[in-house]
């Protein structure tokens, strides 16, 4: 049988109040992901601004200079299109629903990337 994920109770002036149930290390999990969503935007921030002044670079190198600008504009690039792929995976991660987000990542038969902070591909 499954845990109730919420309780019905009272408060002082007698109104029905839900409250979630306090599941084992899903407030700390919950943090964790959040974080790492947070991370995860910073980092693509500042992946794009690096590409930006890559490209401002690209634009305003001498002749002499514009294959080394553009190469550092096409890996900026990729950085920040990697940089955006890892925030909208810990995006999806932390919009996973309530009862699959209690599971534990030990749980036999589940995808085990889907609970990890690390979204490197290993």
């Amino acid at each position: 049988m499954k845990r109730p994920l919420f309780t019905l109770t009272r408060n002082g002036a007698g109104r029905p109040v839900v409250r979630p149930v306090d599941l084992p290390g899903l407030r700390e999990r919950c943090t964790r992901l959040v974080v790492e969503v947070g991370n995860r935007a910073q980092s693509w921030r500042d992946a794009a601004l690096d590409a930006e002044l890559a490209f401002a670079w690209w634009q305003t190198a001498a002749a002499g200079e514009r294959g080394d600008a553009a190469a550092g504009y096409l890996a900026a690039i990729e950085r920040e299109e990697k940089a955006a792929s890892e925030y909208s995976r810990a995006s999806e991660a932390c919009c996973i629903p309530l009862p699959e987000l209690k599971a534990s990542p030990s749980r036999p038969g589940r995808n085990r990337r889907r609970w990890r902070l690390s979204y490197d591909g290993s």
